[in-house]
Order: C-alpha cells, then sequence, then structure tokens
C-alpha cells in the first residue's frame, strides 16, 4: 500500500496531516507513506523530525490583493500541475489524502483525474476555498466541527476531529499543577498569542494582569485568591510585554511568568483554569482535549474569517467567551477574567461544555474511513 498525504503551509495544516499518517503507518507498517509540502512552507523543517519521506511540489499560496506575490502565486499554480502529476506518475498511490491548503489542492485534483482514491481533512468550522472545491470530488471528507458538514456532499462526509497529540487526550490536572509549582489556592491563567504573536492580545494580557495583581495585593488583601499568568507574546514580544508590567507595576511580579513560547502547552493546559489566545483549529481542538475554560480573540485576518466560525462553535456551547480582536483591551479582558474566576459554576459549566465537545479518536476515525475506502479486510465498522 502507497500512500501520499499533502500536509503543508501553516501548522495547522501540517499537525494533523502528521497525526493521520501516524496511525495510518501504525495499522499499516507494511505501507509506504510519502508526504507532499512546497518549498515555502514549514513542513520541511517539520516532517522529516517524525521519520517520514518528503517530497516537495512548487506551490504557493495567494495573498490578498495584487503584488509581485500574486505573480508567483499564479505560475506557481501551473507548476504544482506539473510536479503533481510527476508525483502521481512516479508514485502510483492506492490513497491521496490532503489536510487542506494550497499544497493539496493540485495533488488532489490530479489524483482526481486518475481515478485515484481521495480524502481530504477540514480542520476548521467554516472551510477555506481550496477545500471547498476540491472537497467536492473527493471520495471521503472528514471534517472537525458538525457546522462544516453543510459546504461538502453529505453521503461522503463524516465526523471525525481534529487529531490531537497524545499529550492532550488524558490530561493530568493534579500532575500538571505540581509541575508547575501551583497550590490548590492558585488560579493559572494562560494568554496565547501565537507563534508570530499579537500586539492587541501581549498589551491586554499586561493590562489585565497588571491590574489585577495590584487588586489582590492591595492593602494586603487576603480574601482575592491569587491568579499565576503565563503570557506566551510569540518570538520577540517577551520584552516588550514585560516593560509593560513594569510600567504599571515598577518590575514583573513572580506570579506574572513571560514567554515567547513554550513546548509544554499540554501541561500548561492541564493545569490552567482559564486559558485566552485566538481561535485557531488545532487550539481550540487542543483546549477542548483538555477541558479548558477559553476566552478567544479569533484572529481577524483569518481566511474567511473562518477562526470566528470555530470560536462561535465553543461560544454556544457554553465552553467560550467570545471577543472580536477590534473590540480588546485591558479592561475588558480584566473584566473577563475576573467574572469567570469569581465565578465557580459558570468555570464548572464552561469545563464541561469544552469536555463535551471534545474527540480524542480523530486520527482513529479517519484511518478506519481510509480502510473502508480501500476495501481494507476486517476495517471496524461504525
Amino acid at each position: 500500500m502507497k500512500i501520499l498525504i499533502a500536509a503543508g503551509g501553516t501548522g495547522g495544516h501540517i499537525y494533523p496531516g502528521l497525526s493521520i499518517g501516524q496511525k495510518l503507518r501504525e495499522k499499516h507498517p507494511e505501507a509506504e507513506i510519502v508526504y507532499v509540502g512546497s518549498h515555502v512552507g514549514m513542513e520541511k523543517d517539520i516532517v522529516p523530525k517524525y521519520g517520514f519521506p518528503l517530497e516537495l511540489i512548487r506551490a504557493r499560496g495567494f495573498e490578498r490583493g495584487f503584488s509581485k506575490e500574486t505573480l508567483e502565486a499564479v505560475k506557481g499554480l501551473f507548476e504544482s500541475r506539473t510536479d503533481s502529476k510527476e508525483l502521481i506518475r512516479r508514485h502510483k498511490p492506492d490513497l491521496v489524502i490532503t489536510s487542506g491548503g494550497f499544497t493539496g489542492a493540485a495533488l488532489l485534483r490530479e489524483a482526481q483525474r486518475c481515478r485515484i482514491p481521495t480524502m481530504l481533512h477540514e480542520q476548521n468550522a467554516f472551510p477555506g476555498r481550496s477545500n471547498r472545491l476540491t472537497g467536492k470530488h473527493a471520495d471521503r471528507i472528514g471534517v472537525s466541527f458538525e457546522e462544516a458538514r453543510k459546504y461538502f456532499p453529505q453521503e461522503r462526509t463524516f465526523l471525525c476531529g481534529n487529531p490531537v497529540r497524545e499529550a492532550f487526550v488524558s490530561p493530568d490536572r493534579k500532575a500538571a499543577r505540581k509541575k508547575l509549582g501551583l497550590t490548590e489556592n492558585d488560579r493559572f491563567v494562560v494568554v496565547m498569542g501565537g507563534s508570530q504573536g499579537a500586539a492587541s492580545i501581549n498589551r491586554s494580557a499586561a493590562g489585565a494582569a497588571a491590574s489585577l495583581y495590584r487588586a489582590q495585593t492591595a492593602d494586603g488583601n487576603n480574601a482575592v485568591k491569587p491568579i499565576r499568568w503565563k503570557l506566551l507574546t510569540g518570538r520577540g514580544q517577551d520584552a516588550e510585554t514585560a516593560a509593560l508590567i513594569e510600567q504599571e507595576l515598577g518590575s514583573v511580579p513572580g506570579s506574572i511568568s513571560i514567554q515567547p513560547y513554550s513546548e509544554e502547552m499540554d501541561t500548561l493546559l492541564a493545569a490552567a483554569d482559564l486559558a485566552a489566545g485566538r481561535a485557531g483549529a488545532m487550539s481550540v481542538a487542543e483546549l477542548c482535549a483538555c477541558g479548558v475554560p477559553s476566552i478567544l480573540f479569533p484572529y481577524p485576518l483569518a481566511a474567511g474569517d473562518h477562526q470566528t466560525f470555530n470560536a462561535r462553535v465553543l461560544e454556544k456551547a457554553g465552553a467560550a467567551m467570545l471577543i472580536p480582536d477590534s473590540e480588546l483591551t485591558p479592561m475588558l479582558l480584566e473584566s473577563a477574567v475576573k467574572g469567570i474566576l469569581e465565578d465557580q459554576n459558570r468555570c464548572a459549566q464552561m469545563s464541561q461544555a469544552a469536555d463535551g465537545l471534545k474527540i480524542v479518536d480523530a486520527a482513529d476515525r479517519f484511518a478506519a474511513e481510509a480502510d473502508r475506502l480501500l476495501g481494507v479486510p476486517d476495517a471496524p465498522q461504525e
């Protein structure tokens, strides 16, 4: 069995594709699984670390507006078709899978032209334009939100969820809090600005954390439970965020930890009482896997405003509070954090709602559907 998986561009496409590939490799050790990416995405640095061979095609995403990059993207559109034809001819795959993005579109179309079985994984509640177009003809489409079903042929669409890393599947809150040095009395808030950071989030988080710290230490106020903060600012923005807090408090207190990013998100979310940040598909899946109440500020420039659609799913379920980025201020964030943390019933209900949305066997569901599509003997039935 030979499988091509197109998983390129951003981590939101790459990691689900990797999780699917790992599950297929686990079920079919004899299978040859090859990843397909582009020269401009993150996959060339990520995929090889997981032990999969990687082929690169000349594809580029389209930027908003017309520019030199637009011309390069048009050129890449034709080149990616040529490269995809060559890959199909050379590898002769039994199945082609894409986890979305510009890299997978050309490969999926070529596989469909050659009548090779195809599958698509959609991470968001509102599918991107590329997936909506290619998904019309895919043999199976796995969606992560029920809200995405209506954009694809119903008879070929199934709910599978977003594959999250194993570390998020069974979070151990007690062990995580012990590792982070948190007491039973501490309330722990994680603020995530994304890998590239977001000035609006960092400014608001700095202001909210400083103001609430001042309130809990005023005149030795022991009635207010201490709040511990982890501010993940994005690369290059940690010093600026620290400076904002220093302007307010004179120094950064020990209860406010500032880092550009963390490689221990599973530990942080397992320990968190509340999280705040963007509403990317994988972030939302990890929040739900850990049952963490959240405050979400969807990225306003996301394609098709898909992060707002993701956030609305959690908001509707009662798992999150949605604040548009344009409305985000230190005062509003402070009020939101305080309102959630000081209402134990609300906090518990939000946590329960988030837990109710989680799908921890997403990769298993997708792999089982792949088996059915290929007619693998003894494929598990729904």
